[in-house]
């Protein structure tokens, strides 16, 4: 069923809610944990506060960033969807 299908039914509350839960439905659980972490949109306050405290925590007192093998056996990915305004094209 489409959200035009649905906003005939359920109140605009519902809508917000439904769009809410489609936007951070791919990178949670279930039950609500991260399981990918793809975009900050549509993550409660607190799980992004988790997440901001955590990377804190790699930080060194002296600035350098503390190894960690965490993440050992994932693949890690950075991708841009738009040009970098710091390079160019010579």
């Amino acid at each position: 069923m489409s959200i035009l299908q649905h906003k005939t039914t359920h109140s605009t509350s519902d809508l917000n809610e439904q769009l809410y839960r489609s936007q951070s439905l791919p990178q949670l659980t279930s039950d609500g944990q991260l399981k990918r972490f793809l975009s900050v949109e549509g993550l409660p306050k607190a799980m992004l506060q988790r997440i901001l405290d955590k990377a804190n925590g790699y930080l060194l007192p002296n600035g350098q960033i503390q190894n960690s093998d965490e993440l050992s056996g994932s693949t890690v990915m950075n991708l841009f969807f738009e040009n970098s305004t710091h390079t160019h094209d010579f």
